[in-house]
C-alpha cells in the first residue's frame, strides 16, 4: 500500500510521537510504502530545522535516517490545483503520479476533500485504524 504523509503528520511524528509516530514507524518497518517527491522532503527537512530552531535544540540526524531511507520518490508531473491553500497541492499530485492509495493529514483543508481522484485523504489515527493498529 502507498502513501504520501503530509508534513504535519511527519512533523507531529518526529517530535510529539503518538498516532503519527505509528504512521512514520509503518513506513519504517515496511507495513506501507511511503512516496516522497524532491518538493516534499525538502519541505520535511526544512520544518525540522526551523522547529530545532524555534525551540533551540536538537535532533539526531540518525533518528530520520531510517525513515528518509525508505521514502520512493516519485517523478511528479502532474499539476493540482485544488487546495485552498496551494502549497498542499504537492501532496496530492505526488500521490496521483506515484500511484498512492492514501495522504495521510491533519491538514483541515486537504482533509475536507476527503478524496480526490481516487486518492483517499484520512487522519493519522484513520490510516492506522486502515493498517489494524
Amino acid at each position: 500500500m502507498k502513501v504520501v504523509v503530509d508534513t504535519n503528520v511527519f512533523v507531529s511524528g518526529v517530535f510529539f510521537g503518538g498516532k503519527p509516530q505509528k504512521v512514520l514507524e509503518a513506513i519504517v518497518d515496511g507495513d506501507v510504502s511511503g512516496l516522497c517527491s524532491v518538493e516534499i522532503l525538502q519541505e520535511y527537512r526544512e520544518i525540522v530545522q526551523r522547529m530545532i530552531d524555534k525551540k533551540g535544540g536538537t535532533l539526531n540526524p540518525g533518528f530520520l535516517s531510517p525513515f528518509y531511507a525508505k521514502l520512493q520518490f516519485v517523478e511528479v508531473s502532474t499539476a493540482v490545483n485544488v487546495c485552498r491553500d496551494r502549497d498542499d497541492d504537492k501532496f496530492l499530485a505526488c500521490a496521483l503520479d506515484g500511484a498512492a492509495y492514501y495522504v495521510v493529514s491533519g491538514d483541515s483543508d486537504l482533509l475536507s476533500l476527503r478524496e480526490f481522484k481516487g486518492v483517499k485523504i484520512v487522519t493519522a489515527a484513520e490510516f492506522l485504524a486502515l493498517l489494524g493498529k
